[in-house]
C-alpha cells in the first residue's frame, strides 16, 4: 500500500462584510480557498472561530462558502476571526489543513429608547372645554419599536387649591418604525358657580309655614298702620330667613362653588415600555 503525502498548503482568505460593526448588526463572512496555479480547487469544509463565536463545519462549494453571524454573538472589542480548513477525501492527498484570519472591531450599540415632548403649555379659564389640550409626542431612537403606556398626573398645584385640574390622555401608543407616535393630552377644570343664580326666596323652604304666617301678620299690621308692629315683624322675618340660610333645614339648591383655584399647575406625562421610563411636563395656567 502506497501512502501519498499531501504537499500543498492552500491559501485561505477570510473576508468579512464589514470591519467595524455594533452589537446590533449582523455580519457575513466569506471564506475562499485557492490551491495555486495548476492545482485543483480545494474541497472539504472549514470552521470559523473568534470573538466568542464558533460556527458549525461548513462545506465549501467551488472553493468558497459564506457564514452569517447574528447580531450580538460577537464579543465587543477587536475580534480575530479564523477559518480553519479541513480537506475531504478528494483533496486530502493534495492539500494539507490550513487557516486564514481577519479582524473585526465590535462596539456596543446604543440602547433603543424614546423621548416624550409636548407641542405647548396650556392656558385656560376655569371650566373651559376648548383650548385645554396639547399633543404629546413619543419619538423613537436607536431602533426602538414597541408599545408605550402613557399616564398623566398633576404633580404641582397652587397652595390649598380647590377643585384642582385633572389630566388624561389615551394609552398606549405604538411605534412600529422610525415614525413618532402622538396622543392628545386633555386638561379638565371646574367652572365657578354663583349664588346669584339661586332664588332669593329659597329661605322660605326651610322655614315653611312660619315664614308664610309672618308675611300674613305683616300684611295685617300694615293695614292697621302699626309701624312699630310692622318693624318688629320685619325683624322676626329676617331672623327666620337667617336660620333658613344657615342650615336650619335642607335646601334644594347646591351651595355656591368658587371652581378651580386660579394659578399654575404642572401636568406630568409618564411613558413606560419594559424597563424604559421617560417623562415630560406641561404647565397649565388657570385664569
Amino acid at each position: 500500500m502506497v501512502t501519498v503525502t499531501p504537499t500543498e498548503m492552500p491559501t485561505v482568505r477570510v473576508t468579512p462584510s464589514a470591519t467595524n460593526i455594533t452589537t446590533a448588526q449582523n455580519l457575513s463572512v466569506t471564506v475562499a480557498l485557492s490551491g495555486g496555479s495548476g492545482n485543483p480547487t480545494p474541497t472539504g469544509s472549514f470552521t470559523l472561530t473568534g470573538g466568542g463565536y464558533t460556527s458549525p463545519a461548513t462545506t465549501l462549494t467551488a472553493g468558497s462558502a459564506t457564514i452569517n453571524i447574528l447580531a450580538g454573538l460577537l464579543a465587543t472589542g477587536s475580534d480575530t476571526l479564523t477559518a480553519t480548513y479541513t480537506p475531504d477525501s478528494s483533496s486530502s492527498s493534495t492539500y494539507n489543513s490550513a487557516a486564514g484570519s481577519a479582524t473585526v472591531t465590535v462596539t456596543q450599540a446604543p440602547t433603543p429608547t424614546f423621548s416624550l415632548t409636548n407641542t405647548s403649555n396650556i392656558t385656560v379659564t376655569a371650566g373651559d372645554s376648548t383650548g385645554n389640550t396639547t399633543t404629546t409626542t413619543a419619538t423613537p431612537s436607536n431602533g426602538f419599536i414597541g408599545a408605550i403606556t402613557l399616564a398623566c398626573a398633576i404633580t404641582a398645584s397652587p397652595a390649598n387649591a380647590v377643585h384642582p385640574v385633572t389630566c388624561s390622555l389615551p394609552s398606549p401608543v405604538t411605534i412600529a418604525g422610525a415614525t413618532a407616535a402622538t396622543a392628545t393630552l386633555t386638561v379638565n377644570s371646574t367652572a365657578a358657580t354663583s349664588s346669584a343664580l339661586e332664588s332669593p326666596f329659597r329661605f322660605l323652604a326651610p322655614s315653611g309655614g312660619v315664614a308664610l304666617a309672618i308675611l300674613y301678620f305683616l300684611g295685617v299690621l300694615a293695614r292697621r298702620r302699626s309701624w312699630r308692629g310692622f318693624l318688629a315683624g320685619l325683624v322676626i322675618l329676617f331672623a327666620v330667613a337667617a336660620v333658613g340660610c344657615g342650615g336650619g333645614g335642607s335646601s334644594n339648591s347646591p351651595p355656591p362653588s368658587g371652581g378651580t383655584t386660579p394659578g399654575a399647575y404642572t401636568a406630568t406625562v409618564t411613558g413606560t415600555s419594559g424597563n424604559l421610563t421617560q417623562t415630560t411636563a406641561v404647565t397649565v395656567k388657570v385664569n
